[in-house]
């Protein structure tokens, strides 16, 4: 697969899986070229009523990055430090997402703004890269992003 391709099927696969919940609304764009961010999901209440996502539900948004691979070794992936500078000047915290399209699974890490600041002192002068430990977005083969998400979007009001 070309990188593009990689992309877009992981892409697709986060925004499947995000779907599944009711309360959640991916606006992730496919072979995004903005810097920094490739989207946002948005949070709504948990409401029987709420078939449809209207202002009255909604309780925040969580700003995401999407990284596609074709394999994830060792619960881990290398970013790179220009990534986690902009996130540290933005303030707001990132919800890093790492796709395995090949086995179709997603994986998460949650890079609040003490978490950002932590990983990038552990730099040095010359490191482009830092390899992240990653969580597998499921719990015995269940999805769990909707818990990953809430989770996320709880910790980041208490920055």
């Amino acid at each position: 697969m070309t990188n593009r391709q990689i992309e877009i099927s992981g892409v697709s696969i986060l925004q499947r899986k995000i779907a599944k919940f009711n309360h959640l609304e991916p606006f992730i764009n496919n072979n995004d070229k903005t810097p920094g961010w490739d989207g946002e999901i948005y949070l709504y209440d948990k409401n029987e009523k709420n078939k449809e996502h209207s202002n009255q539900f909604f309780r925040g948004k969580i700003q995401v990055q999407v990284k596609s691979t074709e394999e994830i070794r060792n619960n881990s992936y290398t970013l790179k430090k220009t990534y986690l500078d902009m996130f540290d000047k933005d303030g707001n915290g990132t919800l890093l997402f790492v796709v395995d399209v090949t086995n179709k699974k997603v994986y998460y890490r949650n890079l609040l703004q003490q978490e950002i600041k932590r990983i990038l002192e552990e730099f040095n002068d010359y490191q482009e890269t830092k390899s992240i430990k990653i969580k597998l977005a499921a719990d015995k083969n269940i999805n769990i992003i909707d818990k990953v998400c809430e989770n996320f979007w709880k910790n980041s009001k208490y920055i």
